[in-house]
């Protein structure tokens, strides 16, 4: 059951993510880049679930956002960067829950990291998105500011969802100060 709501999670979140990110936010004509909500799904779930589900949830992500139907790159190139941001995120989760600050920090550099990651392997596959792109370090620093901006409003809510679909009783949201770190148990009066 457990793994079922795991599913069901991510394909949501993604979905939706994906959705927003390639409809709408273009229309808010942010200069150069746009936040990347996939790569924040996949942080979240990273945290959340912990390096080898987040790779998993990355790498899925990843193939959705390459099957997605305005892409012109390599079916794969997004996915192996997820995969390695979704490990991450599971590796540097205890990180990742120390502040709300700290947190979007990662987010953004992970989220520039991304950007580049995605660029190196057009070049190495000699296709468009390439690092020798004009603009390529100022799409790169712009999707990682819009990406550490758009953190706070997503990370805490989905890692929470997360921890709950893992079956642990917790609140939705996080405590004060804290960005994603354990929120307070609920309990019954039973216990």
């Amino acid at each position: 059951m457990r793994a079922f709501l795991r599913f069901l999670l991510a394909a949501a979140a993604v979905t939706l993510a994906l959705a927003l990110q390639l409809s709408v936010l273009p229309q808010v004509r942010l200069p150069y880049a746009v936040p990347d909500l996939v790569l924040l799904v996949v942080v979240s779930l990273g945290v959340a679930w912990g390096q080898n589900l987040g790779a998993v949830a990355g790498f899925a992500a990843g193939l959705a956002v390459d099957l997605a139907p305005p892409s012109v790159t390599a079916t794969g190139r997004h996915a192996i960067v997820l995969t390695l941001v979704g490990a991450l995120a599971g590796r540097l989760a205890p990180d990742l829950k120390r502040s709300a600050l700290r947190t979007s920090a990662i987010a953004g550099i992970l989220a520039g990291l991304a950007t580049l990651g995605n660029a190196v392997l057009g070049s190495l596959l000699g296709e468009g998105g390439t690092i020798g792109s004009a603009g390529l370090p100022a799409c790169a620093a712009a999707c990682a500011l819009y990406t550490a901006i758009a953190t706070p409003f997503i990370l805490p809510g989905l890692a929470a969802l997360a921890r709950r679909a893992e079956g642990r009783r917790t609140l939705l949201l996080a405590p004060v100060g804290n960005a994603i770190g354990d929120p307070v148990a609920v309990r019954t009066a039973g216990q």
